[in-house]
């Protein structure tokens, strides 16, 4: 399975990930926008060249051919291990959220809360197989 880790440099820089490697800058630009001021974020964001995007639907392919054929046990690891980085990057993803979206820290929280009880839940699924057992419900 693909490394689950995040790159150690995680700072917002608008390019792509692809690969485990930053993209090129390059494509066309864009900015968020902090709804709150009606005024435009930084950085700029570049939009993936085509050949980057040919690779990472590549990159995709192989690794969901890849994942599907990993046992329960590694796919709930994998699940938990975005839960875990999540976790650890929730300050920085509150923040920018916020800026984006205008939405109290406080809900943002709560936005994160779920989302990782969510990855934890599906990893849980994931590991104990239950979702592969046909079910007839008559």
């Amino acid at each position: 399975m693909p490394d689950s880790s995040c790159p150690a440099d995680d700072s917002l820089a608008g390019l792509s990930w692809i690969g485990g490697r930053r993209g090129a800058p390059g494509g066309a630009t864009f900015r968020a926008i902090d709804p709150a001021a009606d005024s435009p974020l930084e950085p700029d964001f570049h939009t993936a060249r085509p050949a980057e995007l040919d690779e990472a639907v590549t990159l995709a392919a192989d690794a969901f051919a890849d994942y599907a054929a990993r046992p329960g046990a590694e796919r709930g690891a994998f699940l938990r291990a975005i839960a875990d980085g999540l976790e650890a990057r929730r300050d920085a993803i509150v923040q920018r959220a916020g800026l984006e979206t205008a939405l109290p820290a406080k809900r943002l929280h709560a936005e994160t809360d779920r989302t990782v009880a969510q990855l934890h839940h599906f990893a849980q699924v994931a590991e104990d197989g239950s979702w592969v057992e046909p079910r007839i419900d008559r």
